[in-house]
């Protein structure tokens, strides 16, 4: 399945689905088949990582009100989960990484499967194979 994925572009990321946490990178959904979301992932610069950029769904942008990095405050994308990029809220379940597919530095594609509808975790949210 994996040699049919064409090379992903920044231009693919038309809208962010989830953000990783604590490492911020965005995901977007691109299909789901099977149970198995394929999803688009852009890597954060390393500026946007460590200021805790989580609002800005392309490259940061210092006019978002809704990013972190702006107001100085602390990001909520802190447990090793994925996170609602619009309502910040944990995807709960337990994730496991089928496939991965890194193209450059910041875009790769990604394979997850929900193996549990709540992960036996504090948060009942956690990604397994990272």
């Amino acid at each position: 399945m994996a040699e049919a994925w064409m090379r992903p572009k920044m231009a693919d990321l038309t809208t962010v689905t989830w953000i990783r946490g604590p490492s911020l990178d965005r995901l977007t959904v691109v299909s789901t088949a099977a149970g198995v979301h394929h999803c688009i992932v852009r890597a954060l610069r390393n500026t946007e990582r460590d200021g805790g950029c989580d609002g800005c769904p392309r490259r940061h942008s210092p006019a978002n009100l809704m990013c972190a990095m702006n107001t100085k405050g602390v990001t909520f994308a802190t447990e090793a989960a994925f996170y609602d990029f619009h309502s910040r809220r944990l995807v709960p379940g337990e994730w496991h990484l089928v496939d991965i597919q890194t193209f450059s530095g910041s875009l790769s594609r990604e394979s997850w499967r929900r193996v549990a509808a709540v992960a036996a975790a504090a948060t009942g949210a956690k990604l397994v194979g990272m």
